[in-house]
């Protein structure tokens, strides 16, 4: 989905994103953005707290078919999944004196031909493998990042391969299956191979590369073998295309990569010496991976530890994003603030008669949205990268769900002081109490009002003791309803209820200052409508009350942003406590029946 500008800034984007990253690896990530291409290393360990230090360099040419965003996630990936760069350097440069020598390889022209030496190739492919593991393991959790790197990739094969004359090259027939043009190398002798290798490193483990190479390498080297032949005298070598060297994109291809590999110094790497580009920490290679021959047995097991051991990863990572404090995941406009204390008086009668109603609320087995499931729901997936919150709660669960889930959130602007607000604040205490002993129900809310800058104040009521929160900032005296909308959405994905209930009450026409200028009411009130559908991808139980004296200029204004469906007028506050109450226990009741 695309991510809302309105809501967040390309900044704000890349900082949220890193530091997720960095919550869950234990690191410091400096990004920079620069002249050349995108790599990420691993620049040692800081000695004041022990954690990882990386370096992150991304193009700043916005003509690439890599979008920034996606290069951003993609070199975190190797980050957080622990790409192993070093190890793989060493033990390749270990085995250096078993493998072919240096051949050449793509007989594009006698004048054209590079020198690679079989350690390059066998390092080409683990790049390529590793490419598509990391992915598959960010994808695993969040769809958003899934059709980027999907996108990206259809877009990289569509202007990235021309005819080329080497179909056989175990890197060149990777890439165009990652790259989804299987069509120009389905033909190749190994294209089944090569296919199932990439289908076989999914979501394996930080050495899931180095397993499938192994599976593959019988192949990799009858491909270096019958190089090595067609150059020896009076051998016949692959013949050159004169179909093919015509092509003007190959030629452009050709002399591309000839550019880049003259200025890899000072593009590619910047000012990094050879020495530090494209590191990690160096990871113990298991032994059994570090044997020169397999039989078919071990290697269809040390594939099978792979994808069992990415689990445990996968899960790991897991584990340790969904323990981050919420206090993290507010945007740079929004700051949760301390509102003045007040007392609250709770209306037993009600608050008894309520609790009586929500006692028939019983468990059964039912899905919902959780951090782990058997499958990944599709629509769950809204912006959570951006929010910073719940980033792995898109998964479809059978277990005991709670009955329901209800967010109070409360205008909170200047002209709801005194009466209104404390009627609101004796509301959602009797709610708390209404729900006390009942297991399957639970409630939040939230108070929200901004000042002239465009912060918004936000403050969370997350129990009763939090309820003397509910009150009046003078500071913060405008009604900001889209954030209003928009931190009830959050709060209410956090929440694990089947059902979910949002009740909105205000008192007034939304405004919204942003640089101490008010923002145009016919632009404010679509970015409104556009927060409230968001909110029903996560419930269709919408209800704001609107307290007041009847105005049509206001009554339109709410009409057009929430459907006379979902907006009431009521002339009082302590009419607004009632229909609460009653829209509270309505819903309640309709659980029930429909066997929550």
């Amino acid at each position: 989905m695309k991510i809302d500008r309105n809501l967040i800034s390309e900044i704000d984007l890349f900082e949220k994103s890193i530091d997720i990253v960095e919550f869950a690896s234990n690191s410091k990530i400096d990004l920079q953005i620069v002249k050349g291409e995108n790599w990420c290393t691993f620049q040692g360990i800081d000695k004041k707290d022990s954690k990882k230090l990386y370096t992150i360099s991304l193009s700043s040419s916005r003509k690439t078919a890599i979008p920034i965003y996606t290069a951003l996630i993609h070199e975190l990936g190797h980050i957080l999944y622990e790409t192993p760069f070093t190890p793989i350097k060493k033990l390749l440069k270990s085995k250096k004196s078993q493998l072919p020598k240096t051949i050449t390889s793509s007989p594009i022209s006698a004048e054209q031909k590079p020198k690679i030496s079989s350690e390059q190739l066998y390092h080409k492919v683990f790049n390529v493998l590793e490419d598509q593991r990391i992915e598959s393991q960010i994808s695993k959790s969040y769809l958003g990042h899934k059709k980027r790197f999907e996108k990206t990739r259809y877009n990289l094969g569509k202007a990235g391969f021309g005819e080329f004359a080497d179909f056989e090259n175990p890197v060149f027939a990777l890439l165009a299956i990652r790259f989804m043009r299987d069509d120009i190398v389905k033909n190749t002798k190994y294209y089944q191979i090569y296919k199932k290798a990439l289908e076989d490193v999914e979501e394996t483990d930080r050495f899931g590369a180095l397993r499938v190479l192994i599976s593959i390498k019988k192949y990799i080297d009858e491909y270096l073998s019958n190089l090595e032949s067609s150059q020896k005298p009076n051998s016949t070598g692959f013949p050159d295309s004169p179909s093919t060297l015509d092509d003007k994109h190959l030629k452009d291809m050709v002399q591309l990569s000839q550019e880049l590999e003259e200025k890899r110094e000072q593009l590619l790497h910047g000012n990094l010496p050879p020495t530090i580009r494209h590191k990690s920490p160096d990871f113990p290679i298991p032994p059994e991976l570090q044997k020169s021959n397999f039989s078919e047995d071990e290697i269809k097991e040390i594939i099978q530890d792979g994808k069992k051991q990415g689990e445990e990863q996968f899960q790991n990572i897991q584990n340790k994003l969904t323990s981050r404090p919420r206090l993290d995941n507010t945007l740079s406009n929004v700051k949760k603030i301390l509102r003045p204390s007040c007392n609250y008086e709770i209306d037993r009668k009600i608050a008894k008669g309520m609790n009586k109603v929500f006692k028939l609320l019983k468990l059964r087995s039912k899905s919902f949205i959780d951090i782990s499931g058997t499958q990944i729901n599709v629509d769950e997936y809204i912006e959570n990268i951006s929010k910073g919150t719940n980033l792995n709660r898109c998964y479809e669960n059978s277990k005991s769900a709670h009955g329901a889930s209800i967010v109070i959130s409360i205008d909170a602007s200047l002209s709801m002081h005194d009466e209104k607000i404390i009627t609101a604040r004796n509301l959602v205490a009797t709610l708390f109490e209404s729900i006390k002993g009942i297991p399957n129900m639970e409630l939040r809310g939230n108070i929200w009002s901004s000042h002239g800058s465009g912060l918004i104040g936000i403050t969370e009521i997350n129990n009763i003791k939090d309820v003397k929160q509910i009150s009046v900032r003078r500071n913060y005296n405008l009604t900001p309803l889209h954030m209003g909308l928009e931190y009830s959405m959050k709060m209410l994905k956090e929440m694990r209820g089947t059902n979910k209930l949002l009740i909105l009450i205000t008192d007034g026409q939304p405004n919204y200052y942003k640089n101490y200028n008010l923002v145009p009411d016919n632009i404010y009130n679509n970015q409104c409508k556009r927060s409230l559908q968001k909110v029903l991808k996560i419930t269709p139980n919408v209800i704001c009350f609107l307290v007041g004296k009847e105005d049509n200029n206001i009554k339109k204004i709410m009409t057009d942003i929430f459907t006379s469906k979902r907006f009431i007028i009521v002339p009082t506050m302590k009419k607004a406590s009632q229909n609460t109450i009653e829209k509270f226990r309505h819903f309640v009741i309709k659980n029930v029946q429909n066997g929550v």
